[in-house]
């Protein structure tokens, strides 16, 4: 047994504003799938790339055909997408439209791609990611 009590906060970091950028709204609509790999690709290209950008999970939800726009998709197929595509364009150049819970057709743009996908990993299991 322990005399004290361990300090739980030790391991604890808040990357609130250092890799992360602002919380963003999907609304009504089932794109977390989209929002977890857009947020995923801006947190890596801020350490790797050191940029800033604010990408678009609009694009994935309108252009993944793998994925089922607002009725839900996997993040592996919007990596796949954005590799296969080129790209993914910013917040500002293809803007979020599917708060309601219905998405349009794909209306990328590659000449404002602004950062692309080469490769990624998934991880199997929580143990894995220890």
């Amino acid at each position: 047994e322990l005399e004290t009590k361990p300090d739980t906060t030790a391991a604890l970091k808040d990357w609130s504003g250092v890799l992360t950028t602002p919380v963003k709204n999907q609304g009504y609509c089932g794109s977390c799938w989209a929002f977890s790999a857009v947020e995923q690709i801006e947190s890596d290209s801020m350490r790797t790339l050191k940029t800033s950008y604010i990408l678009s999970p609009e694009q994935m939800v309108e252009c993944d055909t793998v994925s089922h726009g607002c009725q839900g998709g996997w993040t592996e197929a919007a990596y796949n997408y954005v590799k296969k595509a080129g790209g993914i364009q910013t917040e500002s150049t293809y803007p979020y439209s599917s708060t309601q819970g219905t998405s349009g057709s794909c209306k990328a743009n590659k000449n404002n791609f602004v950062i692309g996908v080469t490769g990624f990993t998934t991880l199997k299991g929580e143990s894995s990611m220890a």
